[in-house]
């Protein structure tokens, strides 16, 4: 562009004296411009992208080929950022109903272990390329995410409300066309309050993909299997916050709120935007009744019959024969968490845990297995160290009928040797019977070694044990079998003996035993055993009844034994299992 000529000196004026200087004569000419220099212009990646594809391609086209360039551009621009796996992760489920498609979990408490060099950008893109494979293609994909939203332990806080809302309409488009459902368990106050409000209005068709849900409990009664999920002691501990707060929660989900939409007609056909009903007075019911809905605790009686629990009430007959001949999972992994973090707690197994997760791992233990998730022991023995022992004791205690039943008990009383037990008392018990007590007895053996930091010696775990695996007709009867052999039964609680078994007088036992003076005396060591010493010699006793010096069990990380105890009990059974045998059968005693 030519440059315009100056204007000419006002009249009368004296002539420049730097009107000879070039410049002075270049600093007029610019002065007087009428356009700005010709400098190429500064564009942003997005604004060079959509420059690039937009004359070629239609605009939806343009959206998607630019969602995919800023996923490549993103994926080289911070190589070394390294997220833990435990933050996003497939569950291998499908959602199942008209959501078909993979379940996928975030959990938020592993954000919080996140260095904080990484900012929240930089994480949000990890974790978009690490879901990247789940989406599918714009339309084509589906797939459902269950965002565990209670917070960590860690140094790092979780973005706020404002920071997702933001980001939400910058994730690709993918992304969110293909999301069905969007879970959020344990929501906050401030997320449960907010989120009916603001989400229609800064997506409207997102709105009805969105389902607040309370607990994990809750989620499972929404046909939404927990197996493959893994929970973490912040997560557990925000399950067990909330049902101390409302026993309710289990049960309820913002999917039935106060407009009265059942939660198979949510999950089924989700609102779009434009359709009938989808108006601006049905998303404010909406909202203000999925509000409402945590201020109610009525739910809806009509729930789906659910199968017999796994481990409560049952017969470990029944559990192992499902189990394809095994003991459930759980005893072992509990177990082994037991051995490597509490064997050092003093008391273990007499002193009690308060722990407020007790209930919870009860009632995750008391779905089906095919919706239980995975409980990391370890890191709740770490959490509580006396938590382990007493869900242990649990499961075993609540077994019915019991692991000695009362056609045994003259069997325990006449089991005075290793011998015996070899003989007699092992043969009589089932294949099922026999493979419990060998866990259990296997763990209290492999506590010995850390008697004098536990307290806790072969007659104190015996005494712990015995309790939780018999459970008679007469207490009296039971209570003669938990004491220690040759310690007087309490005065009056002595159990009456058969008529048969009358006293050199004459007398039956019956009157005798009502006396002050036979109910105090001790029971002879050559008349009658009792659970305590038989479960004590058992303990003690567990490499001889092995054939072997030592017990290296998988408990302790090697190899299981595979010396045969005399064809019966536990340890044949087990030999067999391990060897790719089935065992025979042992005879049940009905």
């Amino acid at each position: 562009m030519a440059d315009p000529s100056p204007p000419p000196p006002p009249a009368g004026a004296p002539p420049a004296a730097a009107s000879s200087s070039p410049l002075m004569a270049n600093l007029n000419r610019l002065s007087h411009a009428t356009s700005r220099p010709d400098l190429p212009p500064h564009e942003s990646f997005t604004s060079r992208t959509i420059r690039a594809v937009g004359s070629a391609l239609s605009p939806e086209q343009a959206s998607e080929e630019l969602d995919s360039l800023i996923l490549r551009n993103t994926a080289h621009r911070r190589p070394s950022v390294a997220v833990d796996s435990s933050i996003l992760y497939p569950t291998l489920e499908q959602h199942g109903q008209a959501a078909n498609g993979p379940l996928l979990v975030l959990n938020l408490a592993a954000i919080s272990h996140v260095p904080l060099a990484i900012s929240n950008d930089e994480l949000l893109e990890v974790l978009l390329r690490r879901l990247e494979p789940w989406v599918g293609e714009d339309g084509e994909g589906a797939y459902s995410l269950i965002v565990l939203a209670a917070e960590g332990d860690g140094d790092r806080p979780l973005p706020g409300v404002a920071w997702w809302l933001w980001h939400w309409r910058r994730i690709p488009r993918k992304f969110r066309k293909n999301l069905k459902r969007l879970y959020i368990v344990h929501p906050s106050t401030l997320t449960r309050t907010v989120l009916p409000l603001i989400v229609p209005l800064v997506s409207p068709k997102s709105y009805g993909k969105v389902i607040t849900v309370p607990s994990l409990l809750a989620l499972t009664h929404l046909n939404i299997p927990l197996r493959g999920m893994d929970l973490t002691v912040p997560t557990l501990v925000e399950e067990a916050r909330v049902l101390a707060e409302d026993p309710n929660a289990a049960q309820r989900s913002s999917v039935t709120d106060a407009v009265g939409r059942r939660a198979s007609t949510s999950l089924a056909a989700p609102p779009e935007a434009g359709a009938s009903g989808w108006g601006a007075f049905s998303m404010l019911s909406a909202a203000l009744g999925t509000a409402t809905s945590w201020l109610h605790p009525n739910v809806s009686a009509a729930l789906a019959d659910r199968p017999p629990p796994p481990y409560w009430s049952r017969d470990i007959d029944a559990i192992v024969s499902e189990n394809n001949g095994h003991v459930p999972r759980v005893l072992g992994a509990i177990g082994t968490a037991i051995l490597a973090h509490c064997a050092s707690t003093e008391g273990i197994f007499r002193r009690s845990s308060n722990s407020p997760l007790a209930p919870v791992l009860q009632s995750l233990l008391d779905l089906d297995l095919d919706l239980q998730p995975r409980l990391d022991w370890a890191a709740l023995a770490q959490h509580d160290p006396l938590l382990p022992p007493l869900m242990l004791k649990r499961v075993v205690s609540k077994l019915r009928p019991p692991v000695f039943m009362h056609h045994l008990y003259p069997t325990i009383r006449a089991s005075h040797t290793v011998a015996d037990l070899e003989t007699k008392l092992i043969p009589a018990l089932s294949q099922a019977r026999a493979q419990l007590l060998d866990v259990v007895l296997h763990i209290a053996y492999h506590l010995l070694p850390h008697e004098r930091a536990t307290r806790m010696g072969a007659r104190q775990l015996a005494l712990m044990f015995a309790p939780s695996l018999i459970s008679g007709p007469d207490p009296r009867e039971d209570l003669a079998l938990l004491m220690e052999r040759g310690v007087a039964v309490p005065a009056g609680l002595t159990p009456a003996r058969k008529s048969s078994d009358s006293d050199r007088t004459g007398r039956s036992s019956t009157s005798a035993s009502a006396s002050p003076q036979a109910a105090a005396l001790p029971l002879p060591d050559t008349e009658a055993q009792t659970l305590v010493g038989v479960l004590e010699m058992w303990i003690t006793n567990l490499p001889a009844l092995h054939e072997k010096e030592g017990c290296d069990c998988a408990m302790i990380g090697k190899a299981s034994p595979v010396t045969p105890l005399a064809g019966h009990g536990p340890h044949a059974l087990l030999n067999a299992q391990s060897a790719g045998a089935r065992a025979p059968p042992v005879a049940t005693a009905s």
